[in-house]
């Protein structure tokens, strides 16, 4: 007959290694305690009853809620390991979110979106807004996901072109960033108006709506209003 050493189980009052057994036996007391004699005599026989036996083996007196776990008879508990009763599963632990609750219930398979982080998910923040920190697809939003992060990216194209209208680091591309953008004829990423590029992106020439006051302006605003503080004609 094999005895084991532990320290506790559901329905075991103490198995110890250096005294004999006692169990909280079905029957053998109505306060459920079992005493010395009798009881310790037999809770060995309760546990020579499921020496070898499978685990979930019905034990003890007939109609009483007791079966075999690890060799020894135990009243039926969620987180034996064994399925009775009115449990729909029983995994042995008492955790959640695995499957089957503490409470020996079924729960629904995983998924990316049920608000935790499964096996696979970076992040699970339950909804589905796909605009803050945690994608729909269970990851973090970074920039170059082509999803525009709220308050953190200006834009996100996807990919690592500087010269649309969208730069790699997700920011809206404008004139001074450095990268010649759509509309632009360069751009020195300075705000020297007397360079080979000019403050508005254009190259130097004396042209008229270019941004920059060349030798003969008196201004140039970069539009055609013609009624606004520097007409047409930079004058």
């Amino acid at each position: 007959m094999k005895l084991l050493c532990c320290a506790a189980f559901v329905g075991v009052v103490a198995l110890g290694c250096n005294s004999k057994p006692s169990f909280e036996l079905p029957g053998t007391h109505e306060n459920g305690v079992s005493g010395a004699g009798s009881a310790v005599d037999a809770g060995m026989a309760l546990v020579a009853e499921c020496d070898q036996a499978p685990d979930g083996t019905p034990c003890g007196k007939p109609g009483q809620p007791t079966h075999c776990v690890y060799n020894v008879c135990v009243r039926n508990a969620c987180g034996d390991g064994v399925v009775a009763e009115a449990e729909q599963c029983d995994d042995g632990n008492q955790r959640d979110h695995d499957g089957c609750d503490s409470h020996c219930r079924k729960e629904p398979a995983p998924r990316c979106g049920d608000g935790v982080v499964d096996r696979g998910e970076a992040c699970d923040d339950g909804n589905t807004d796909n605009t803050d920190g945690c994608t729909n697809a269970c990851q973090y939003a970074r920039c170059g996901d082509s999803l525009v992060e709220t308050g953190v990216e200006e834009c996100d194209d996807g990919n690592q072109i500087n010269s649309d209208g969208c730069l790699s680091n997700c920011k809206r591309a404008r004139c001074g960033d450095g990268y010649v953008g759509p509309g632009e004829q360069c751009d020195d990423g300075n705000s020297n108006n007397t360079d080979a590029c000019t403050n508005a992106c254009t190259l130097p020439g004396g042209k008229c709506g270019n941004g920059s006051v060349d030798p003969g302006e008196q201004c140039d605003d970069a539009n055609t209003v013609n009624t606004d503080s520097c007409t047409n004609a930079c004058k």
